[in-house]
């Protein structure tokens, strides 16, 4: 799965560690764990959604960065 670098993954964990909103927090888990190399199967069986619904944040992170990981 292809993660586009709009932050490193330093910034990716500092944001993932300050934030407030569980679900954004949640989503940023899914793209620091792509970003690391696991499947979406792999990310979807520890988060307990579907391997197409972390694809699809995935693909919102890759479209806007962070931004696209706001519910919308």
């Amino acid at each position: 799965m292809t993660v586009i670098e709009h932050d490193s993954v330093e910034q990716l964990e500092s944001r993932f560690r300050t934030e407030k909103e569980a679900r954004r927090a949640k989503r940023l888990w899914m793209v620091l764990q792509a970003r690391r190399g696991e499947t979406a199967q792999q990310i979807a069986d520890r988060v307990g959604f579907t391997a197409r619904s972390v694809q699809g944040w995935i693909q919102r992170y890759n479209a806007e960065g962070i931004p696209g990981l706001a519910d919308g």
